[in-house]
Order: C-alpha cells, then structure tokens, then sequence
C-alpha cells in the first residue's frame, strides 16, 4: 500500500498504523478535530495531503517532505513552511493567505498552487526560478513584475486578478500555458515574445487588438467578453490553431462553430447566418468535415448550407479552462 486516506471517524487509528504500511504518502481530510500534524513526524512518508481540515495547523510539519498539500483549511500563518527545504510540489488552494515570504527560500520547488487566497505581493516568489507551475488564480494580484524572473515556467495562471500589465511576463518565453482570463488587460502586445505558447486565455478583458498575437503558434485560444470586433480575427486564421472557444459577448449563451481541417477558422454562432456567408467565411459552404460545440437549434444550423457536421456538447465551465 502506497498510500493511506484518514477522515475524521479514523483519527483515534491513527498510531496504529506502523512505519511499514505508511511507505510514501498520507492524506487526512474532512477532520475538524484535528489540530495537530506532530504526529506525522513519525511516519516515513514523503507527501502529505490534509484537505478541509479548518482547526489544522502547520506547526511541526515533517520538514522532509518532498510535497505538501494543504487544501481548505482556512490557513493565515504559513511560516513553518520556510523550513522545508527539500519540498517540491506545495499546495495551498483554498486558504487565507496573504503573506508569502515564508517561501521565498523554498527554492526547490518546482510547482506552487496559490489558487483562491488573499494575496496582493508575490515579491515573495521572485527567487523560485525552479518553477514549471505556478496557479495565483483568484487572488488580489495588480503587480506582477515579480514573476518576470521565473523563466522556467511552463504554465503559469493569473486569472480571476486585477492585472492591467502584463508587460513583465514578456521573458516567460518558455510558457506553454498562460491564463490570464478576468482582469482588466488592455494590451497583449507583451506576449508576442512567448514563442512556445499553446494555450492563451484571455476571456474577460479590455482587449480590442490582437494583431500582437498573429505570430504565435497557439493551438487554443480564449478570448470571450472582450472589445474585439469580426475584423480582428482574420489575422487568427492560421494552421496552428485548432480551436477558438467563446468569440462572443455573451458568455452564458455562448455557442461556436469552428473548421477543424486545412484553415481552422472560427465564427460567432450568435450571428446572423448571412454574416457566415462571407468572403472571409467562405469555407463553411464547402464539405469540410465541421464540430460544433453547441446547442444550436437544427433550423438554425439548416440556414448555413453545410454538410458532414459533428455535434459535440460542451459545458460552459469547459469553455473557460
């Protein structure tokens, strides 16, 4: 057995448990007695994962563990983590923190999930060059010049912030993953450097111009509720991307059509048919094999003259993943 879960009818079992069975890894949730971790420092287990346990805290954590996960439990103090110094994976959704500088040494890890705590300064994290993840969604972040150091990021998500520049993540060039999606970006003339990206989120903006982004080799791009006009994406219409979700305004309702052979062209499903009859569009009359992700009325898609279509369903929070 690798790896044994603990929930709160089981936590008086606990010290029965030998050394031998608890060889890797220990998960303990849904334990709202639980206000202690020493116990653990007797286990040879090298990832620990308490999750929605509210009273925990991290005094006396095992300071040789290669990963943590701490999850829901309402954590504000995270200062017995700078001890830690062979960690390489740290989780911390779902809590209250707000101050970071407890990790600012911790320079073996290699992912950070922050996702959904109080965060305004990442300063903190400038110096974690290790980094290939990194999740600061659902933060309170405006400043992000202090990630420009972490060019080994791979996938890097700042959504749900209040970013309006994100001119210092111009040297993530090794990104294969950027989500940026509901903050206030007006420009993304700064990611036209990151020559490796292949997944770009940035629904929910203030972006009118994306003639920036017509070099990069994206294979999926988001760009829902924004101030982009049927113009700006013919310079999207390239090999590389495979599918654009959500062009259109109106997010709740939202339905597209995208070519998924030789050009990969997009089109709003909200328009009028007669619109997806032109020049630019032109495509859609041939018998191009066609997906549609949509809830489209059949009368609807009988006004657009095609053959050869496939119905997908796609859920809403599937379009902005």
């Amino acid at each position: 057995m690798n790896s044994i879960t603990i929930n709160k009818y089981e936590q008086k079992m606990i010290s029965q448990y030998k050394k031998d069975v608890l060889k890797q890894s220990l998960c303990i949730q849904e334990n709202s007695f639980l206000t202690s971790l020493a116990f653990t420092n007797d286990l040879d287990i090298n990832k620990l994962s308490v999750v929605n346990c509210v009273h925990i805290s991290l005094v006396n954590v095992p300071q040789h563990l290669e990963s943590l996960k701490i999850i829901g439990c309402e954590v504000q103090n995270i200062n017995p983590l700078k001890y830690l110094s062979k960690l390489e994976d740290l989780g911390l959704q779902a809590n209250r923190i707000s101050d970071l500088s407890s990790l600012s040494q911790l320079l073996s890890l290699k992912t950070l999930d922050l996702n959904l705590n109080w965060i305004f300064n990442v300063c903190p994290l400038q110096n974690l060059v290790n980094l290939s993840y990194l999740n600061l969604a659902e933060n309170k972040i405006s400043d992000v010049r202090p990630l420009q150091h972490l060019i080994n990021l791979q996938e890097l998500n700042l959504s749900y912030n209040n970013i309006s520049d994100v001119d210092p993540l111009r040297t993530l060039v090794n990104l294969k993953s950027l989500n940026l999606a509901f903050n206030n970006i007006v420009s993304v003339h700064p990611l036209q450097q990151m020559i490796n990206l292949e997944r770009l989120n940035l629904n929910s903006n203030k972006i009118s111009d994306i003639q920036s982004l017509k070099h990069l080799q994206l294979s999926y791009l988001y760009l829902s509720v924004n101030c982009l006009t049927e113009e700006c994406f013919s310079v999207l219409n390239q090999k590389s991307i495979k599918t654009i979700f959500k062009l259109n305004q109106k997010p709740a309702t939202s339905q597209i059509i995208f070519v998924s052979k030789r050009m990969n062209c997009i089109y709003d499903s909200l328009a009028q048919a007669e619109r997806i009859r032109t020049n630019r569009f032109s495509l859609l009359n041939k018998k191009e094999e066609l997906q549609i992700k949509t809830d489209l009325s059949s009368s609807w898609l009988k006004q657009i003259q095609i053959t050869e279509l496939a119905v997908a369903a796609m859920k809403e929070r599937e379009c902005s993943q």
